[in-house]
Parts: C-alpha cells; structure tokens; sequence
C-alpha cells in the first residue's frame, strides 16, 4: 500500500498485487518450458492481449514439434531451439506481461480512487449548494412573506420552479412528507399534524419541539435546518 496525497488526507492505493502475478514467470522456468504454452495463454486472456494469444499458439507448435520429434529429441537443433524459445524468452515475456498485470492492477486502483474522489467532492459541493439555496430561501420567508409563499418555499409537495434547497414547511406538507423527508415515524407525523391543526400552526422549531413530546431532540436539531413555519392562513395562489 502507497499514500496517495498529503496531511489528513492521505488515503491508502493498493500499490499491485503483489505475489498474486509473480508465478506467470516462474512456470516456464521451473517446467523447462513445457509449461509455456498454458501460461502464456493463461496471461493472454488475463490482459486480453492478442499477441500473447498468437504466443501461446507458436509455444503450443513448437512444444509439439519437439515432442513428436521421431528421433526423441536428438536433433540438436530443435532441443536448443525448443530450449531457448519456450524456456528463456518465455520467461522473459512472461515477466514482461507480470508487470503489465502490474501497471493494469494499479492503474484500475488509482482510477477506482480518483473516480470515489471525484463522486465524493460532487456529493460536497451538491450539499453546500442545497444549503446556500436554504439560507437564500430561508431570507425570503424571513424578509417578504408573500412571495415565499408565492415561490412555494417548503412546499415539495406543490408544483413550483423555485429551488429552495430541500426547506419543508411543517405547518403545510401533508404527513407523508413529514415521513420521507424529515424521517419521522408515521405516527409521530399524525401527532404533529394533529397539533398543528389544533393550535393553528406552530412558530418554531421550538415551538413544535415542545408541543410534541413524540419528537425525538437529537433528530430535531440535525433537521433544524430544513424546516421553516410559514403561518396557516397563508396558502399559495393557483398557477396560472
């Protein structure tokens, strides 16, 4: 394992796989190339590399040239050249395709990494930017009451153009809303729809917090941010 980056943030990248590959050229050394033929066609469909295939096919011919030789192997010639090509260059091209295993393996890490890196900081940047159109949408409701509810500010359940960065309107959704937005228990939804209907809408978080002894506090806090209080008697107007 390397780091990959500084500080804080180094991460850790798998630097290969280490002994995983080293065999490919060890066989024909230790098979005294008998054993070219198989490894080399092993490592041509790994690397799906078509040369390596075209390889294995001229190992496999001359392995069976040499073998099926009617003098047994005493023409000279064909043992060393048998001996040479299938033992010594398959060596050396089986350890060339170990470190282009290598470098793919390594490779594809890094690109696993870079690509989590990239989907990591689009998933920050989405979120600072969910939460400056809240703090914008959040000053229109605190400015000009009218046009939010015009803009339909917290209301995802209504048709509007307006991205408001995800702001709920806990005296308006209806409970499903309160559900799969804000994750509340169905019936602890009931509860706060109960109550806002009674008390004609709540002001706050507080205010809902302490009218509701259903609510979880720790829950409330995290979504504090996305809830706003627009009074009931507001309705938005019909689209045109």
């Amino acid at each position: 394992m390397i780091e990959w980056g500084s500080g804080d943030h180094a991460e850790e990248v798998p630097a290969g796989p280490g002994l995983r590959a080293v065999w490919w050229f060890a066989v024909p050394l230790v098979s005294l190339g008998f054993l070219t033929p198989a490894i080399a066609l092993y490592a041509a469909i790994r690397l799906r590399d078509r040369v390596t295939a075209m390889a294995a096919v001229g190992y496999a011919v001359l392995e069976a040239v040499f073998l099926l030789d009617p003098r047994g192997g005493g023409d000279h010639a064909l043992a060393l050249g048998f001996a040479l090509i299938n033992w010594l260059v398959a060596s050396l091209h089986m350890a060339q395709m170990t470190e282009r295993y290598r470098l793919d393996y390594r490779y594809a890490a890094l690109r696993r990494y870079v690509d989590a890196a990239e989907s990591d900081d689009d998933d920050v940047a989405e979120a600072q930017r969910r939460r400056d159109r809240r703090i914008d949408a959040r000053q229109i409701v605190d400015t000009d009451l009218a046009l939010a509810v015009d803009l339909r500010i917290g209301r995802p359940d209504l048709d509007g153009d307006y991205d408001d960065g995800g702001l709920i309107d806990a005296n308006h959704v209806p409970t499903e809303w309160l559900v799969s937005e804000l994750g509340m228990l169905p019936s602890v939804a009931a509860e706060v729809d109960q109550l806002r209907r009674a008390r004609d809408g709540f002001d706050s978080v507080d205010d809902m917090f302490m009218a509701c002894p259903s609510l979880n506090p720790a829950r409330i806090e995290i979504l504090r941010d996305r809830l706003v209080f627009i009074p009931r008697d507001r309705e938005p107007r019909a689209l045109p």
